[in-house]
């Protein structure tokens, strides 16, 4: 119980807090306080009060103003006029009026009152003209000083029909009210109670309601009623607010919000709706349930079904990032899930653009817009009587089918971009990837090796391959000249110092020892008479015979003998036959050592006689032995032909089995003198042997680690060492994309064509299911409508309207008419549009309890405003920025002459922004950025606020030159610093020049001026009027009934507006004598950062900043404002160009590319002549390529985009398949085309011509439009 009332106090001093900044009793109240002043009032002296409310209030005829004679002069001009008597040498016309201003001043005072009051309407939604009748005379306390205060006060509007024409008055369709700022201070102060006039409005009621007060005052001494009639800026509205606060307070204390943010510090909303991330949409949201009739891109999508699950959230909407278009949608779904909505904002071209993108797509019927002066109450009425009568239309289509084909298709696109970007294995690479480095090395050889299980190997292993494979290739001479390498297959485990030269003893011995034995042999051979030996088995064979025959075995008489024993003694019988004996007797006194030779022997060396000695016959040689040979040196060949062999052995064991030198594979069949050269050139090569060696250890540790294929085939083919790495990377990549495509069958049964189809229909599906929304939405709600027949009986709340709407006069007041038809107007009407003030004026919280309160540019909405709505919903979105304009006190010093940004310290007031903020609300941010056509145009803000968060798109035509930000300076402008004159006129008188030039050369963009200061937006105006008048011809551009005229203002209005291009005036500068003073007006204050965040935010195509002053010439030691630090970066960035705003930046704007596969694409078409710019744009969002057209260097001729990361990283099929491509088609005129991996991979060169036949096809067409309006 305790606790109860702890948080109730808490609630009741919020109220009370709210409740002092809203009330207003103070002497600069124009309501209690009532002051001439020289521009902001007028006093009407003729005709009389009477006949001024007969005319205008009672028979609704408007009055006019008189024009001088002679005006020829600005409206806007300060200067007094010379003729002080004119007003009463005027002669006046019936229906015009004369007051206490002269005849200039008082269309000078008029058109300021204009201004003013459109400017409260546009921007705090509420009328604050008035003409007041009738002034009480009343002072505070006995003693002080008289005031005056205007009693009956008629809205009223004031007209103008062109340049030179009179100013008119006329009534404006609103309550005329009794001063309720004084109604309150008179009851509470003075027990008097001014009641409302309550017979019918005429001049004799008005004088007896006059009376009546006189009455009522008759005891305090000097009080009286004035007749008089005065014009000016009053605002009362903030009464009703208070009213609302007193009159529900019990409302307010149960609110759970409201107790949050009186201080409760736990979460009392009660939402357990679910708050999806961006990336879930699409796995969670069905489009059977999506009744979006607007584009979403996947940020704006996240808060429409935030607001769908019921949970109250802050929506963060940066400039130009379609907030207007969600809140458009988060309607529509809430319309669509029988929902009531109310829509808040105290700027009416808020609600304008939101109930009229309704209204595109047939749902403004269903809205009823009520800001505080745009309708009367027969305006409303007829509004709902149209609603009551409205027919249904045509049943609408089942969408079923399509929503599920939809799912299905959206379900398979994002499958296939998830797997094609899912990493796998032990590589932990994803296809693309693979596909990316595939990419680059595809062109190196192309060498089939076996790699194992390539599944199982992980970067590590990998790094490590490749680790290696680089050291091998290091030996890239061994490796070019590997199948000559004179140690080639050399195995031993070492090569020591004491190794290689044994080597070279052993090579260089038995060259020379075979060299002597060769010269030996040759010198038989010519001596019997035979071929001469070539061959080193030659060689032995001649050895063979003659150190175990003397030469005498080469006789003829040993012919027969020879053929005897090879072809007669080869059975036992030979014992037998005494020839036989004869003939071992004979070999035995020839033979050297006259030894018995066992016969297998002496076939052996008969065999090879008969061979030599058949190749000498064949030569034409007739053997004979002849030759003298002594023994000694018989002996010395044996010696030598044994030391041959074992140093041929020893040769042979250098090497490896599998892998002899070729000389030494074919044994004794070589070339007798190349092997003593081979020998002896190896026996001065031995230094080369520790390359070998390791270089053959370091491929063995290749074989270990399963890279010996490789090496193996790599070697076999001859393949460069400069082209290992990228050859195993060719072969490992292509192993891996094959297993990898085959593990799911989104990636396996991929096809192009196919895939660009399921896209074409996605997006029509996607298109179509938007269009068919709004039809669906309807139709349930007419279901809820009355019908509108004469069969079924009226409701008494129906019935009630139906006597409103045959009325001509005396009309139900809003307010009662509301309370008694709650249920019908929401079922006419679910959607409600009001100002704040409205909300507080018309809906009964007892009575109206609405699902979801949407708050639209809430930075500039104070709690105190905002608490009035949020009690009368369950779910609150608060939409806007917390970097743009917060509330401020200009608007209350907008009645008076006073307001002077260089003087006031005008304090920013909290929002209900900041405060949803502070209790930890939700935060969605939309993140797409739609409205600039240049991306210079908000890449400072984008930089500076938003942390580059924001998506932008990059342009196709950096040539074009009506569009981007312009640095134009005015070194001749002079800051005036005079009191009511600080402003700077040259500078102003040159933007003026810049609009009428921009609407000469371009009619058809709309034109915005916005001003750092009130004085300078004031002397603009009259600089444009001056031109107008010196420019007849010129007034024709200015036209004010399109819908978006032109427009000059300050800082302090502009939020909420856009234009095509924007003319910004920095007016400060330089004074008369060269003083430059740091005073930047509302910029220097805290939080003046922001005001300059929605300056330079506002234009579509263009920006021209008008300055006086270079940026150095604002000294930052000599202020500490942000807002000043940052005006004068963004002067650098209009100078100097975009890459000011990342002077500081440590990321590269000019990134080149965003995968390997990027890169490869670049290499292969930059090789064909295209000019390519990687990374397109300056935001999270880059183009991946650009062709450049080469006649134009500033224009691209396509947009190419391959399925990387990019394409990856887009949360939903809508972003990535349809959204992003047709607003870069459609608003900045891209032509885009796509290149999947997969396709370059299988064959480049057909896409290669793909790309070259898209560029052709943009060179033939006309250059397209760089952008399109809105």
């Amino acid at each position: 119980m305790e606790d109860n009332l702890l948080e109730r106090g808490k609630v009741q001093d919020k109220l009370q807090y709210w409740m002092a900044h809203l009330r207003d009793m103070g002497r600069r109240n124009r309501l209690l306080f009532f002051k001439d002043t020289r521009a902001s009032s007028i006093i009407i002296s003729e005709p009389n009060a009477l006949e001024i409310f007969d005319s205008l209030v009672v028979n609704g005829r408007s009055i006019y103003a008189p024009l001088s004679q002679n005006a020829r002069k600005s409206l806007f001009d300060e200067s007094e006029s010379d003729d002080e008597g004119d007003a009463t040498e005027y002669e006046k016309r019936d229906d015009e009026f004369l007051s206490n201003k002269t005849l200039e001043n008082v269309n000078q005072v008029l058109s300021n009152l204009r201004y003013k009051a459109r400017t409260v309407r546009e921007e705090q939604g509420f009328n604050a003209l008035y003409m007041g009748f009738g002034l009480l005379k009343w002072q505070e306390g006995t003693g002080s000083e008289f005031s005056e205060a205007p009693l009956v006060l008629v809205p009223i509007d004031i007209g103008r029909e062109g340049l030179g024409a009179r100013f008119s008055i006329e009534l404006l369709e609103e309550e005329i009210v009794i001063n309720p700022t004084l109604q309150t201070k008179l009851l509470k102060d003075f027990k008097i109670e001014l009641k409302e006039i309550e017979n019918g409005l005429t001049a004799e009621t008005l004088t007896d309601y006059w009376k009546q007060v006189e009455q009522l005052v008759q005891n305090y001494e000097g009080w009286e009623v004035l007749s008089k009639v005065v014009i000016g800026i009053f605002n009362f509205q903030t009464l009703m607010l208070i009213k609302d606060l007193e009159r529900n307070e019990e409302h307010y204390i149960r609110h759970p919000l409201i107790q949050m943010l009186s201080g409760r510090l736990d979460n009392l909303m009660n939402e357990t709706g679910d708050v999806l991330n961006a990336r879930d949409l699409d796995e969670k949201v069905s489009p059977l349930n999506v009744f979006q009739i607007l584009d979403a891109d996947s940020s704006q999508q996240e808060a429409i079904e935030a607001a769908k699950s019921g949970v109250s959230f802050v929506l963060q909407g940066p400039p130009g990032t379609g907030k207007s278009q969600t809140i458009a949608n988060i309607i529509a779904e809430s319309m669509a899930i029988g929902k009531k909505i109310l829509f808040v904002s105290q700027k009416s071209v808020a609600l304008d653009v939101v109930h009229n993108r309704l209204s595109q797509h047939g749902l403004g019927e269903f809205c009823l817009e009520i800001h505080s002066y745009k309708k009367n109450k027969k305006d409303v009425i007829q509004d709902l009587g149209k609603s009551l009568s409205a027919r249904k239309g045509e049943a609408v289509q089942n969408s079923t089918q399509k929503k599920n084909e939809l799912s299905r298709l959206r379900r398979e696109l994002n499958d296939f971009v998830k797997e094609l970007h899912t990493p796998r294995f032990g590589m932990k690479l994803s296809l693309f990837r693979v596909l990316g480095e595939l990419g680059k090395v595809y062109e190196s050889p192309n060498i089939k090796f076996s790699l194992g299980n390539i599944k199982t190997i992980n970067t590590e292993q990998y790094q490590k391959h490749l680790s290696l494979i680089r050291e091998i290739a290091s030996y890239d001479l061994l490796i070019s000249d590997f199948g000559d390498h004179p140690w080639k297959g050399f195995n031993r485990g070492s090569s020591t110092i004491q190794e290689r030269e044994e080597i070279s003893e052993k090579f260089e011995k038995i060259a020379r020892i075979l060299s002597s034995q060769i010269a030996a042999t040759q010198d038989i051979a010519k001596g019997i008479n035979i071929e001469s030996p070539e061959k080193l088995r030659q060689h032995f064979d001649i050895l063979r015979i003659v150190t175990v025959f003397k030469p005498l075995i080469f006789g003829d008489e040993f012919i027969d003998l020879t053929d005897r024993f090879l072809e007669k003694y080869d059975s036992i019988i030979r014992f037998l036959k005494p020839q036989y004996w004869k003939d071992i007797s004979l070999l035995t006194k020839i033979n050297w050592r006259e030894e018995k030779l066992h016969l297998d022997k002496i076939s052996r060396i008969l065999m090879v006689l008969r061979k030599t000695r058949e190749a000498a016959l064949s030569n034409n040689l007739l053997p004979n032995g002849d030759y003298d040979l002594s023994l000694e040196v018989v002996n010395k060949l044996k010696n030598n032909h044994k030391e041959i062999i074992r140093l041929y052995k020893f040769a042979v064991s250098l090497f490896a089995d599998d892998d002899q030198p070729e000389i030494l594979q074919a044994r004794f069949d070589v070339d007798a003198e190349g092997l003593v050269e081979w020998f002896s050139k190896l026996s001065t090569q031995t230094d080369q042997i520790i390359e070998w060696v390791n270089f053959r250890n370091i491929v063995q540790q290749g074989k270990d680690i399963g890279i010996g294929d490789f090496v193996n085939k790599a070697l076999e083919k001859g393949i460069p060492a400069n082209q290992w790495e990228n050859a195993y990377k060719r072969r490992f990549y292509v192993l891996l994309s094959d297993l990898i495509t085959q593990s799911h069958s989104a990636l396996s049964k991929f096809r192009s064509s196919a895939h660009s189809n399921a896209i074409d229909r996605f997006r029509q599906l996607d298109n179509e299911l938007r269009e068919i929304a709004s039809l669906e939405i309807r139709e349930k709600l007419y279901k809820i409508r009355p019908e509108a027949t004469w069969v079924q009986a009226d409701s008494a709340e129906t019935i009630i309207l139906r006597k409103e709407l045959n009325k001509q006069r005396r009309i139900k007041p809003l307010r009662r008419l509301f309370s008694e038809i709650p249920n019908l107007i929401l079922n006419l009407k679910p959607c409600l549009m009001m100002s704040p003030l409205t909300v507080s004026q018309l809906l009964d919280p007892e009575i109206y309890k609405f699902d979801i309160a949407i708050f639209d540019e809430a930075s500039q909405i104070p709690p105190e405003y905002a608490v009035g709505t949020i009690v009368r919903a369950k779910q609150v979105v608060i939409a806007g920025d917390r970097h743009q304009m917060p509330p401020t006190r200009f608007f209350h010093a907008i009645d008076t002459d006073e307001y002077d940004e260089d003087d006031y310290d005008v304090e920013d007031y909290e929002s209900i922004l900041n405060a949803c903020d502070a209790i930890s609300m939700p935060n969605k941010m939309l993140l797409w950025h739609y409205r600039s056509a240049d991306e210079s145009l908000i890449a400072f803000s984008n930089y500076n606020f938003y942390d580059n968060k924001l998506l932008t798109f990059p342009n196709s035509n950096g040539e074009d030159k009506s569009t981007g930000l312009e640095f134009v300076h005015v070194p001749d402008g002079i800051y005036r610093r005079g009191k009511g004159a600080r402003n700077n006129q040259i500078e102003a008188r040159k933007v003026a020049e810049l609009v009428f030039e921009t609407l000469v050369h371009s009619p058809k963009l709309s034109i915005g001026v916005v001003a750092f200061s009130q004085s300078q937006r004031q002397i603009i105006e009259q600089e444009i009027d001056r031109l107008k008048r010196e420019k007849p011809n010129l007034y024709a551009l200015f036209d004010y009934n399109k819908e978006e005229q032109v427009f000059v203002k300050s800082l302090e209005t502009v939020q909420g507006d856009e234009r095509d291009v924007i003319i910004f005036s920095i007016g400060y500068g330089k004074d008369e004598i060269g003083k430059m003073s740091m005073n930047f007006g509302p910029l220097n204050r805290q939080g003046g950062e922001r005001r300059l965040n929605v300056a330079v935010t506002r234009a579509r195509r263009a920006v021209k900043l008008v300055a006086s002053i270079e940026p150095e010439d604002i000294d930052l030691s000599r202020t500490q404002s942000l807002g000043a630090k940052l005006l004068k970066s963004y002067m650098k960035v209009a100078r100097d160009g975009m890459k000011e705003v990342y002077a500081d930046e440590t990321l590269n704007p000019n990134a080149e590319f965003d995968s390997p596969f990027e890169e490869a694409v670049y290499d292969s078409l930059s090789r064909r002549g295209i000019i390519l710019k990687p990374q397109v744009g300056v935001s999270q969002y880059r183009i991946d390529f650009g062709v450049v057209d080469p006649d134009q260097r500033g224009r691209y001729l396509l947009g190419i985009e391959c399925d990387g990361a990019t394409y990856h990283s887009s949360p939903t099929a809508r972003d990535r398949d349809r959204l992003r491509q047709q607003i870069l088609e459609n608003k900045f005129g891209w032509r885009i085309h796509r290149i999947w991996s997969r396709d370059w991979i299988d064959n480049p060169h057909a896409e290669i011509k793909k790309v070259i036949d898209a560029i052709n096809v943009s060179k033939k067409s006309s250059p397209r439009k760089s952008v399109k309006k809105n």
